[in-house]
């Protein structure tokens, strides 16, 4: 372990040897922009959805159609009632249009490549710039800083449950690590001597700040009350799954520190996140425009509405007026830390399932996302666990997919993590069933979860 100030030094000077000084000019630009006055923040993020409008027009040929099909011109645009003249942008149109999506401005080999089905079960490709990248990392660094005053230097742990996540780590990713004081752990597959072994690591680090999923907590928190092992960082921020009250009562108990909930998605990175007062998500409005959409128009302040997001530093791949899939309310008040990002609430249904494995230990079920995103020719998918030993895997596919090599690979992989023993059948659908809030849940497991079968189960 680095001392912070020296760690926090070596550091910077790291990343601006390596071309990302421009990470931390961002960063201290943010610092000051989340205090502006509201009205100088909204006129800040118009500009920048202004001249986002404006390349999209000129550079993106589904735009250049699209706006020339509906007699659209951006000069025409110069209220928020005229950006809603621009239709919604679906997963479906993403996946029918990935190409045209793509600025004429980019080479496409020079964009990162990413891939999500976040929490819906259906794969999606999408293109990042490296700008897009140093915008992220800026407001990810403010956002660690609302919870705890982490600062670069401080031990920061993250729990992770993706092994992509980790098979694509470097030399120079790990050394950066190390320079940050920065510990990473795979919840890929959860058991108990693995998050034992996690958790006395932890304890001996002394973290400032964690960053987790809520379900890896609150098994840690099981295990730290069965070996009595304390780990008291000063602060937690969870983030992908929801977090539920009764959960973060359940982590701040177990830690003694406050859990900050945090939002966004692999399309459009950071969209809000808590600070200390933990009254609302302050939204990201140098980084994204976000609407509250029901029935083609806003919602009230309170009021529950589709969440539209359009990421205003993204100029290779410009999402404009993106439906990421999730419901959230936007609210009216002012936060007592004293910054005037606008606040908002996340309502993204049910907490993520788990599946046991033969072993009885519990899978990740972003493990399903992350294996399935990698068959093009799948369109949704959705894992139904039974009993133990069986599950079904309902897909729909395109009507020219070799189900016979998606089954025998799909098989292969799973049982690598979930042993042979189970009874896989597949299914072949036109759609998946949704549930109420319109959302496509991954995983569906029928059986009853009891944290006690975590810690006790038989060896």
């Amino acid at each position: 372990m680095i001392p912070k100030k020296l760690s926090n030094v070596l550091f910077i000077k790291e990343q601006s040897l390596a071309g990302k000084k421009e990470i931390f000019t961002r960063l201290d630009y943010l610092n000051k922009t989340q205090y502006y006055d509201y009205e100088e923040l909204k006129k800040l993020q118009w500009e920048k959805l202004k001249k986002l409008l404006e390349h999209a027009y000129e550079t993106v040929p589904y735009y250049q159609k699209l706006f020339k099909k509906l007699k659209i011109k951006v000069s025409d645009i110069k209220t928020y009632e005229d950006f809603l003249k621009i239709p919604i942008l679906t997963k479906q149109d993403i996946l029918d249009h990935n190409d045209e999506l793509i600025s004429n401005k980019f080479d496409k080999s020079e964009l990162k490549k990413t891939s999500s089905s976040g929490s819906t079960g259906q794969p999606l490709t999408i293109y990042h710039t490296k700008e897009f990248k140093t915008w992220s990392k800026a407001h990810q660094l403010r956002n660690y800083n609302w919870c705890g005053d982490y600062e670069i230097g401080d031990n920061f742990v993250l729990l992770w449950g993706t092994e992509i996540y980790f098979k694509t780590k470097t030399l120079v990713d790990k050394f950066e690590n190390f320079l940050m004081n920065r510990k990473e752990f795979n919840t890929f597959t959860l058991n108990e001597k693995q998050l034992t072994k996690y958790c006395r690591t932890m304890s001996r680090f002394k973290p400032v700040l964690i960053s987790s999923y809520p379900s890896s907590l609150l098994f840690m928190a099981e295990i730290m009350k069965k070996y009595n092992i304390k780990i008291n960082p000063k602060a937690i921020q969870t983030t992908s799954e929801t977090l539920t009250q009764e959960d973060r009562k359940k982590i701040e108990k177990s830690f003694n520190c406050k859990v900050m909930d945090k939002y966004g998605s692999r399309e459009t990175n950071v969209i809000s996140c808590e600070c200390e007062e933990q009254n609302g998500m302050h939204i990201n409005v140098e980084n994204v425009f976000v609407e509250f959409i029901r029935d083609g128009k806003p919602v009230k302040p309170g009021e529950v509405g589709e969440v539209i997001v359009t990421n205003l530093n993204e100029y290779g791949m410009p999402l404009l007026r993106y439906s990421i899939g999730d419901l959230g309310t936007p609210l009216d008040h002012k936060c007592k830390c004293g910054r005037n990002l606008p606040l908002m609430k996340q309502l993204t249904g049910r907490k993520a399932d788990v599946i046991v494995n033969s072993n009885g230990d519990f899978i990740d079920s972003y493990f399903f996302s992350y294996l399935l995103q990698n068959f093009p020719d799948v369109k949704y998918f959705q894992i139904i666990q039974n009993t133990l030993d069986q599950i079904d895997i309902n897909l729909v596919v395109k009507k020219e997919a070799n189900k016979e090599f998606i089954e025998s690979e799909v098989k292969r992989k799973i049982e690598k993590f979930l042993g042979d023993s189970l009874d896989i059948k597949f299914n072949y659908y036109d759609k998946i069933i949704t549930e109420k809030n319109g959302k496509r849940r991954i995983v569906i497991s029928k059986i009853p979860f009891d944290w006690s079968n975590f810690v006790n189960k038989k060896k």
